[in-house]
């Protein structure tokens, strides 16, 4: 284990053991409990308040073994991230232990057959905010020979308990849906290779989108080598097939909003509420998890990395026979941490018991370093659309 996991595990043990051995109580004082130390737990990282996030701290302080004073640790957004995830994935984990425990006592019984809960989107890739929101689906076995009318009713009442679990937790439910709930995104193991193999078909910009959405998934909860055997089937591609692909992959990647503008400077938004204000989400972030999504695929490293890091830092040890996109990888992994610090300072608050954030950052709130890095970002997202061009769409 390195040393940025080690810190930021040795940092979410404590709130991890808070959220546990709460089986005994009722679940709505399981919620309140819950929400209770999610609120603590980002006041000591986040600063947060009950009308929002007022400051993103960049440290967190220990207590020092060699006298009465504290130390400050500083956090790198990387190792945020991992104490992020640590402290989610476990609190989601109990919500999946709960949601079964709800369905027993509703007289459904247990699962018919093994299952995993998967998580998408940021979840997916272990990159969630403290004010994320849920992004989530399920895969079952269907290696059982068992009526698919009881599972089926099973796993839908499963998806309907875990994201009203979730909300009631803090955690809003995805805007386009992507949910446990939603048909869409649950099913079996058969019948997620035949979906994904479909939306590789039948590609147009929504089939390719969905398809690169499941790119990210992730198993936290129950029989997680089943989202290993899905993510196996994405390589049975057929030459001919994966190069078009391929290209509806890099002809989706160009719809994006630029960051800034001919003069290096950020690009504000000019109306509504969020006037003046930086979209880090839609500018920065998410064009930069695109790119290095679709180009693991492309190159065959979707099977061992899920986090937008890893898979720049695989993506730059393969691809010497190009050295033009090469460089542009490198450098947006040279300018990505600054990236994930900008985002955090697009700040959450919370709605009606939900957190919740826009993606949007005041300027004022980004240092000049940060602003460096958006803007190094920014360049560099350019030179690897341009590479991706030339070699899928224009050879």
């Amino acid at each position: 284990m390195s040393k940025t996991q080690s810190l930021a595990l040795q940092l979410a043990q404590p709130w991890m053991e808070r959220l546990s051995c709460l089986d005994q109580l009722p679940m709505q004082e399981r919620i309140m409990y819950c929400n209770q130390v999610r609120m603590e737990w980002m006041n000591t990282y986040f600063s947060a308040t009950n009308e929002g996030i007022s400051n993103i701290r960049l440290g967190h302080r220990l207590p020092s073994s060699h006298n009465q004073n504290h130390i400050s640790i500083p956090l790198t957004a990387d190792q945020k991230h991992e104490l992020i995830t640590a402290v989610y994935d476990h609190l989601f984990q109990q919500a999946s232990g709960w949601v079964e425990e709800i369905l027993e006592q509703e007289g459904m019984g247990k699962a018919p057959v093994p299952y995993a809960c998967v998580l998408f989107g940021s979840g997916g890739r272990m990159e969630m905010t403290p004010w994320s929101d849920q992004d989530h689906g399920l895969v079952w076995d269907d290696s059982i020979s068992l009526e698919a009318g009881s599972m089926e009713a099973y796993f839908a009442a499963w998806g309907e308990a875990f994201t009203r679990l979730l909300i009631q937790l803090g955690f809003p439910p995805c805007s386009g849906k992507v949910l446990a709930s939603n048909r869409q995104w649950r099913g079996s193991l058969k019948e997620w290779i035949a979906r994904t193999k479909r939306w590789a078909v039948e590609r147009g910009w929504e089939n390719t989108r969905y398809l690169t959405m499941a790119m990210d998934m992730r198993a936290i909860y129950g029989a997680t080598e089943l989202e290993k055997q899905w993510r196996g089937s994405l390589n049975m591609v057929s030459p001919l097939l994966r190069l078009e692909v391929q290209r509806a992959l890099i002809a989706n990647l160009l719809h994006r909003k630029p960051a800034h503008n001919s003069f290096g400077k950020l690009i504000r938004e000019r109306y509504g509420e969020d006037a003046g204000r930086f979209d880090v989400k839609y500018r920065s972030y998410v064009p930069i998890v695109q790119l290095a999504r679709n180009t693991a695929w492309m190159e065959g490293q979707y099977a061992e990395a899920l986090s937008t890091k890893e898979r720049l830092l695989r993506l730059s040890y393969s691809l010497e026979r190009d050295s033009s996109l090469d460089a542009a990888v490198r450098e947006t992994g040279v300018a990505w941490e600054m990236v994930l610090e900008s985002r955090l300072e697009a700040l959450g608050c919370l709605v009606h018991g939900q957190w919740q954030s826009s993606g949007m950052v005041d300027p004022g709130r980004l240092t000049t370093v940060m602003k460096q890095g958006l803007k190094s970002s920014s360049h560099a997202i350019n030179k690897w659309l341009r590479c991706l061009e030339r070699r899928y769409l224009h050879d």
